[in-house]
């Protein structure tokens, strides 16, 4: 220790669980031990007695720049094991630290005991800074705090590494690994995914699991629509009122140019653009010239580069620009020097349904651009047998008068079958959540009522609609949906056409 500063290595004692190192035990304490308590008025002489007049803060640069320079140790853990040390944790650990102000405040008190002197910090505001910064994000041993008094009362923390920083690669090296990084903690999912099965399914089920890869900051959810426009996706200058009652005019991003730019200013994190229902709009027009960006090398960046639109070019040097770090801009204007990419961590992931009305047809060379997860109509169910076992039962009449219960997903698989048998193609049958999980969860009364008007009205409107007379027992010549109803409601499931199978599930399910 110096006059003008002080060093403190970041012991495993003091970090958050998460950063300790694999084999200590307890979630650690919260003051930092910085020397013997027989100094302790060269330390309070340093720390200006603790006045009410110091400042206390992180540069939040300085420390961005800390956690940069050890995403490789994050990754792969080259010097020691820690707990939960890995890239998910760096990902959102960035995030926090991108959202943060340039220099963020904090309270310190010191805490002596017969031997030992320590300091702690505690939130000004809303923001435990302390914690986050030296707990969270410095990883002990390998880590030292720098306190660097500024002037008299301005004290300014910062993190470096200690001798062992030699062993990590420069910056650009370090750069060149977090940009592959993305290819192999992702190894198995492609930049560009199409979901894609018959209604219920568990599509969106599983593509929200699968975005949990990634950070929750860093991920965005747009659904198609047949209005869709490209101005609505990817951005569009539109009027904006401004003071006075006047109106000028902005370019307003859309959700991918939102992330996109988010992907290139970042490069160091993955970000992901969840498109719902993609087939609803029509994809050719909504993607615009966006479109030939889709075509990756194989280190996952736009293989043909697009011009810059006028737009594009005054959004990016008015707004991106001029708000955002001096030297992520460099890095971004040098990525996109010889046109508009999508770079290697930038993911869009979709959805949809080719069963559903209204859906536009997709070309084959827009789909080709795309790696596409099918999921089977039964897959759901067999992948969560347990769960649907214990799903609430409907509730139906039989012929011979009592009232008895099956099991949905029983009826389910007999009412596909019946589909199937019409030559009813696959994307119009139902998948075992084509009723969702929280009314399979709820009562009988419930999943009884949402199976009449949610399953029997699709099945007469749409999936069964050219073959009413042959999939439901029902006398009158001209079927309506009303009668459909009435008669499940007195008979039960032979309201169906061969349903004596079908009405041993229901015996059989109440034994």
């Amino acid at each position: 220790m110096d006059n003008n500063s002080m060093k403190i290595n970041i012991p495993s004692s003091f970090v958050a669980k998460t950063n300790k190192l694999e084999a200590d035990k307890g979630s650690g304490e919260a003051k930092l031990f910085i020397g013997p308590v027989k100094k302790s008025n060269e330390f309070d002489s340093f720390f200006n007695d603790y006045s009410e007049s110091n400042r206390y803060f992180f540069d939040i640069k300085q420390i961005r720049d800390y956690l940069l320079s050890v995403f490789i140790e994050y990754k792969f853990n080259v010097f020691q094991k820690y707990k939960e040390v890995n890239s998910l944790r760096f990902q959102e650990l960035m995030s926090q630290i991108e959202s943060l102000n340039r220099e963020e405040d904090f309270i310190l008190e010191k805490f002596e005991d017969t031997s030992r002197y320590y300091i702690r910090g505690i939130k000004k505001k809303g923001l435990d800074i302390w914690t986050l910064v030296l707990r969270k994000i410095a990883l002990p041993k390998i880590t030292d705090v720098s306190i660097v008094k500024v002037d008299d009362t301005n004290f300014r923390f910062e993190l470096s590494l200690n001798g062992n920083k030699d062993a990590v690669d420069d910056r650009e090296a370090d750069q060149e690994m977090m940009e592959e990084s993305f290819s192999q903690e992702l190894s198995e999912d492609f930049r560009q995914y199409i979901y894609f099965g018959a209604p219920g399914t568990g599509k969106s089920y599983q593509l929200n699991v699968d975005s949990k890869k990634f950070a929750e900051s860093n991920v965005e959810r747009v659904t198609f629509h047949p209005n869709m426009t490209y101005g609505q996706f990817v951005g569009v200058f539109k009027p904006f009122p401004i003071e006075d009652n006047k109106i000028t005019y902005q370019y307003i991003p859309g959700p991918l140019m939102n992330q996109l730019v988010q992907a290139l200013l970042h490069p160091e994190s993955a970000y992901l653009l969840i498109v719902e229902e993609l087939n609803r709009a029509n994809v050719a027009a909504t993607f615009g010239d966006m479109f030939q960006l889709l075509d990756r090398k194989s280190n996952f960046e736009s293989e043909y580069p697009i011009n810059i639109s006028e737009d594009l070019s005054y959004y990016f040097e008015k707004v991106v620009y001029e708000n955002e770090d001096a030297d992520r801009v460099e890095k971004m204007k040098s990525k996109i020097a010889n046109g508009l990419i999508f770079p290697s961590n930038f993911f869009i992931w979709t959805t949809m349904n080719s069963a559903d009305q209204g859906v536009m047809p997709m070309d084959t060379a827009f789909k080709r651009r795309w790696e596409q997860k099918y999921f089977g109509i039964n897959q759901a169910y067999e992948d969560n047998k347990a769960d649907f076992d214990g799903y609430s039962k409907i509730l139906v009449n039989t012929t011979g008068g009592s009232r008895e219960l099956i099991a949905w997903n029983d009826i389910r698989e007999f009412l596909n079958e019946r589909l199937t048998a019409l030559k009813v193609p696959e994307d119009k049958l139902m998948g075992p959540y084509f009723i969702s999980k929280n009314i399979l969860e709820s009562d009988n009364e419930k999943l009884t009522e949402s199976f009449k008007t949610k399953v029997l009205m699709y099945l007469f409107d749409d999936a069964a609609k050219q073959k009413r007379k042959d999939f439901f027992d029902i006398a009158q010549e001209r079927m309506m949906y009303s009668e459909v109803l009435k008669a499940f409601e007195e008979r039960g499931v032979s309201v169906f056409k061969d349903s004596q199978k079908l009405e041993k599930e229901v015996t059989s399910s109440n034994k």
